[in-house]
């Protein structure tokens, strides 16, 4: 339960306790536009630290963060012997030499597909672009494979937005908060000047343990339930209703 949702009032107690924002667009859907009449996209500016920071960069995961690349989760733990409740790399950790080579071969299989059919999700584009003209550093963190990633941001020409790119070759993988550090270090800025944007609650985990703000990108799922949505300082639903996040940024 959150105690900050107050049916879209704005609640404030003092400069250091927390501050919640509500913003709600009827009828639309993340996915597909306007025009689903039950879909309330909402923005929830949850925290505010007692020192407040200049934000000097932002990381992202990728995949259902940025592009939807349509990765079967589920066919590739059973392609791969896993439990259904096993996070894939975890699970893969855990296999015999012969196991973990054929895992592999399932998982690049899935990966270079899945890549090759990737899609922006609605607003990212503009997204990345406002953010590059105000002067913020942009990098990616994923858990994806190099290949995978390097095709995804080819076939999209996203590349120019992007310095550093980290994928799971690149160090230990998220909830890790080491590669967070290696990416602060390149830029030469704090965690706490750097925020964490992703779909996942290891996403938000990793921001929190690097010192980072975090950012939870909902796709218009409810936050009910949804594992790291509490945890998170502001929730996203969409990137083609930007303005309330990018408030919440420069109020930072």
């Amino acid at each position: 339960m959150n105690p900050y949702r107050d049916g879209g009032r704005i609640a404030c107690q003092s400069a250091t306790d927390t501050v919640s924002l509500l913003f709600s667009t009827p009828g639309y859907d993340s996915m597909r536009g306007y025009g689903r009449q039950d879909a309330r996209p909402t923005y929830y500016a949850k925290k505010v630290r007692e020192t407040q920071k200049m934000i000097r960069g932002i990381i992202y995961d990728m995949d259902g963060t940025l592009v939807d690349s349509h990765l079967d989760f589920d066919l590739i733990r059973h392609e791969m012997g896993l439990r259904p409740d096993q996070l894939i790399l975890e699970g893969m950790a855990s296999l015999t030499d012969d196991r973990l080579a054929e895992a592999r071969a399932v998982l690049h299989r899935h990966e270079a597909v899945s890549a090759a059919g990737a899609e922006l999700y609605p607003g990212v584009r503009a997204f990345l672009t406002q953010i590059g003209q105000q002067g913020l550093r942009q990098a990616i963190l994923t858990r994806n494979s190099r290949k995978s990633v390097q095709t995804v941001l080819a076939n999209l020409e996203l590349h120019e937005h992007f310095d550093p790119v980290l994928t799971r070759e690149d160090g230990p993988i998220k909830p890790d908060p080491t590669t967070i550090h290696q990416i602060c270090d390149t830029w030469g800025v704090k965690p706490a000047e750097v925020v964490m944007v992703g779909d996942f609650a290891y996403d938000i985990y990793t921001g929190q343990r690097a010192g980072a703000s975090t950012v939870f990108f909902t796709r218009g799922r409810s936050a009910d339930g949804l594992e790291g949505t509490d945890e998170a300082d502001f929730l996203l639903d969409s990137f083609d209703q930007p303005e309330p996040l990018l408030k919440w940024l420069t109020d930072k």
